[in-house]
C-alpha cells in the first residue's frame, strides 16, 4: 500500500490537470493544481509538497523559470521536480532541465497505466533518499556528540588549570593556554558540523521573534572584545533607525560572530570594521519591504577567483584552499544556511589590500 502523497501539478492545460487529478487521487494522492508559474509559487507558499509535476511552456512564467524559483526554498531543495512537456523535447532542452534541477523530464501525451508507475517510482525514491538523509544525520549526531564530550572535558580541564597560573612555569601556562586556545577551536569545528548536517537534513528550526538589530552587534562586539583591544581595532556601528527584524536571536548572532571573527583574523593592527543598517524601501511603498546591512572591514580582502564560492561548503575541499590560511572554513557557509533559512540573501565585495564589505538583505 503506498502512503499518501501531496503532489502539486502545474499546466496551463485544463484537460491534463483534470486527468492527472483524477488518476493520481485515485492512487490515494492529495492533488493541487495551478495554471502558470506564479500561480505555482503562490501556493507552495507555507506548503509542503513531495511531488511537483511542471509543464515547461506555460503563459506568466514558463516550468524553467518557476523551477528556479522554487530550488531557492529550502523545503524544496530535495523535492523532485518532474518537467513535463508535449513541445521542445530536444536533447538540449532536456539538457537545460536536467540542469535547472529537474528529476526527470517526461514527454506528452503520457498513458495512464505509465503515469502511474512513473509516479510510484519517482516517490519510492525520493523516500529512500530521505532515510538515507535521517540516517546521515542520526551518524553525524553520534559522532559529534562522542566527540563533544572529551573535547569539553579538555577545555573544562585546562580551564582550571590556567586559573592556577601561580602554580606554573612560564612555558607550562604557555602551553597549556595553547591547548585550551586549541581545544575551543575544535569545539567550534564540531558544532559547525552538526549544525551544517541539521541544515542538510532539513531539521533546522528557527525560534523567531522581533529583535534589535543594535542589540545584537553590540553584544557580538563585546564577544569579541579582547581580540579586538589585542590588535586595537575600532568598530563603528551605525544602525539608525531600522524596522526590527523577526529573526531567531541566537543563529542571527552566530551570523554577526562568524563575519566579526573573519573580519578580525584578516584585518590588520589598526584596522576598522563597521556595521551599517538601513530599510530599503519599494517605489510606491511607505513601509520597508527590507532591510540592507553592510559589515565592512580594513583587511586584505580576498582574492577575486574565491569570491564565487566563498560561501559553498564544497571549497573547503579542495587542497588549495585547505591548506593555506583563508577564510576556507564553515563559518562562512554557515552564515548563508542562516540568512537563507530567514528568506535573505548575503553577498560579498572584495578588493586584494583594501579590505571587503558583507552584505545581507532580509525582508521585514
Amino acid at each position: 500500500m503506498n502512503t499518501p502523497k501531496r503532489i502539486m501539478v502545474v499546466d496551463d492545460e485544463t484537460d491534463f490537470q483534470r486527468l492527472f487529478s483524477i488518476i493520481l487521487s485515485k492512487e490515494g494522492h492529495e492533488i493541487v493544481v495551478a495554471s502558470n508559474g506564479r500561480q505555482c509559487l503562490d501556493l507552495v507558499e507555507g506548503q509542503n509538497f513531495d511531488l511537483i509535476i511542471l509543464d515547461v511552456h506555460m503563459p506568466v512564467m514558463d516550468g524553467y523559470e518557476t523551477i528556479k524559483r522554487l530550488r531557492q526554498f529550502k523545503k524544496f531543495k530535495y523535492t523532485p521536480i518532474i518537467f513535463l512537456t508535449g513541445v521542445g523535447t530536444s536533447p538540449q532542452d532536456i539538457d537545460a532541465g536536467y540542469l535547472l534541477g529537474g528529476n526527470e523530464y517526461w514527454t506528452k501525451p503520457i498513458s495512464v497505466e505509465e503515469l502511474i508507475v512513473r509516479v510510484r517510482s519517482v516517490l519510492r525514491i525520493a523516500e529512500a533518499e530521505k532515510q538515507m538523509r535521517k540516517l546521515q544525520q542520526a551518524f553525524y549526531s553520534m559522532v559529534v556528540h562522542d566527540l563533544r564530550n572529551p573535547i569539553g572535558a579538555i577545555l573544562g580541564f585546562t580551564d582550571l588549570l590556567l586559573e592556577d597560573k601561580d602554580i606554573l612555569t612560564k612555558d607550562h601556562f604557555e602551553m597549556i593556554s595553547e591547548i585550551n586556545r586549541a581545544d575551543i577551536h575544535l569545539l567550534k569545528i564540531v558544532k559547525d558540523l552538526m549544525e551544517l548536517s541539521q541544515f542538510e537534513s532539513g531539521e533546522y528550526l528557527l525560534h523567531r521573534h522581533p529583535v534589535d538589530l543594535k542589540e545584537i552587534v553590540n553584544e557580538v562586539s563585546e564577544r569579541v572584545k579582547v581580540m579586538r583591544i589585542q590588535k586595537n581595532i575600532a568598530v563603528d556601528i551605525q544602525t539608525g533607525i531600522i524596522t526590527p527584524l523577526n529573526v531567531d536571536p541566537d543563529r542571527f548572532a552566530e551570523v554577526f560572530e562568524n563575519l566579526f571573527d573573519n573580519a578580525l583574523r584578516f584585518t590588520p593592527v589598526n584596522g576598522r570594521i563597521s556595521v551599517m543598517a538601513e530599510n530599503i524601501f519599494s517605489q510606491h511603498a511607505s513601509d520597508a519591504h527590507s532591510v540592507r546591512i553592510e559589515i565592512t572591514d580594513t583587511g586584505s580582502g580576498i582574492p577575486e577567483d574565491e569570491l564565487p564560492t566563498l560561501f559553498d561548503k564544497n571549497r573547503i575541499m579542495i587542497p588549495k584552499f585547505r591548506k593555506a590560511e583563508s577564510r576556507t572554513g564553515l563559518g562562512l557557509v554557515i552564515c548563508r544556511e542562516i540568512i537563507e533559512a530567514h528568506g535573505g540573501t548575503i553577498g560579498v565585495e572584495s578588493v586584494v589590500g583594501k579590505g571587503s564589505k558583507f552584505i545581507i538583505t532580509l525582508p521585514v
